[in-house]
């Protein structure tokens, strides 16, 4: 093996300023993971048989074969980065800074790595602009990622609560992540996400877990949902899908139970292995109206989440129940389009959905003849399923709903 670093700018302006950082052509090298053996590798990218990072404006380092390094055991984030001065591999679970040459981030459960994020940004781009960008604006959508429900039944069938997802273009700041379509993945950023409304895509579901809140996934599916613990997850299991349980500090996936209503939320991220993940929701509601109030991005509780560059793409809301005759005991309920959603510091959102939106009960946001009403359940024995009025109502107010055989008058009384 052959690393040739070199002084050339030592000294200069590019010295003192610390620039170029980073990887001369990301797409001359690749990077892999081996779960067994912990040994993180990048190694040249045929038809190149070297590749060419800069470091702190005092290094070019040229390396032409395969670079390793063994990483810990810790729980939580590690860094995978170039040392300037021997120009070998090193890793850490302490940040090593946005001057430095990175390579990757990878999360560890405690037995697998959660995925490999690509951080190997060009060395056009100034350090400090890294961090600028990397602190303020994150991750941006740029096109595609189009879902499509396989059905859109009660329960009925497995396509109920399966997606699939089109390929998508994401911007990590200065790298352009093209994610698509591949029944065998073998590449960075393929996966199988499906097709229209024949093939559901495969989402890892992640969540949290254990009395320090550290996260851990499953292994792919084609539900973008699991079982609460104790039960299989995936196809052919007999129990409803669960919601991530905080207990004071100890966090579970717990049963909603019946008929109750949870969340999922779709986000695409930079882990070349699998970068459309699910995250799971983190509370359950009694109907639809109140599910799709609370499950907000901004309340989730993401602590040291896996994936530092990510970007919301939609949110699932599932309605739950053990009698449904699909795999899973659940069905899609509701979808809510994201992708457009600006990501902004500390995980927050602008709202573009009516139901995100603030101040909706004030008076007069909502003239009588604004207002239209879903029944949120559909009974078996013809009744009117359960309508929710505001603590504003007055007594005698009437509503006129559909129960699904015929319009009802439905009269408040306090």
């Amino acid at each position: 093996m052959t690393i040739t670093i070199s002084h050339a700018r030592s000294g200069t302006v590019w010295g003192i300023l610390g620039d170029p950082v980073g990887h001369y052509d990301r797409s001359s090298s690749i990077m892999s993971f081996d779960n067994g053996t912990r040994l993180f590798t990048i190694q040249p990218l045929a038809p190149a048989t070297e590749f060419t990072i800069f470091g702190r404006g005092q290094r070019k380092i040229v390396i032409n074969e395969a670079l390793t390094v063994t990483c810990g055991t810790d729980v939580g984030l590690h860094y995978v980065y170039f040392n300037c001065e021997t120009g070998q591999l090193a890793e850490s679970t302490s940040w090593p800074g946005f001057d430095c040459p990175l390579c990757s981030f990878y999360y560890w459960d405690g037995a697998k790595s959660l995925g490999l994020a690509d951080e190997r940004h060009g060395a056009v781009m100034p350090w400090v602009v890294h961090a600028y960008l990397h602190q303020t604006i994150g991750t941006r959508y740029q096109g595609g990622g189009d879902l499509v429900q396989l059905a859109t039944g009660g329960g009925g069938a497995n396509g109920d609560a399966q997606i699939s997802i089109t390929d998508v273009e994401l911007w990590d700041e200065d790298i352009q992540y093209l994610v698509v379509r591949s029944a065998a993945p073998s590449a960075p950023f393929e996966q199988e996400l499906g097709f229209s409304t024949t093939t559901p895509g495969q989402i890892p579901v992640f969540y949290r877990t254990g009395a320090d809140g550290h996260w851990t996934a499953d292994d792919a599916t084609t539900f973008p949902m699991r079982p609460f613990d104790g039960q299989t997850p995936g196809p052919g299991n007999t129990a409803r899908p669960g919601y991530n349980l905080d207990t004071a500090g100890t966090w579970s996936v717990a049963d909603p139970g019946q008929n109750k209503f949870i969340a999922m939320f779709i986000y695409g991220t930079n882990n070349q292995e699998q970068p459309i993940i699910a995250i799971m929701g983190q509370r359950f509601d009694n109907n639809r109206r109140q599910a799709e109030d609370n499950n907000t991005v901004e309340a989730l509780n993401l602590g040291d989440f896996p994936f530092v560059e990510t970007k919301v793409m939609y949110r699932l809301i599932i309605k739950v129940n053990d009698g449904y005759a699909n795999d899973i005991n659940g069905y899609i309920y509701s979808v809510q389009d994201l992708r457009s959603i600006s990501n902004l510091p500390a995980g927050q959102y602008n709202p573009t959905s009516h139901n995100a939106l603030g101040d909706r009960g004030v008076f007069p946001t909502h003239p009588s003849t604004s207002i239209q009403h879903e029944v949120d359940a559909t009974p078996a024995t013809g009744e009117l399923g359960q309508l929710i009025w505001d603590t504003s109502a007055v007594a005698g107010s009437e509503l006129k709903v559909w129960d699904g055989t015929g319009w009802k008058i439905v009269t408040y009384t306090p």
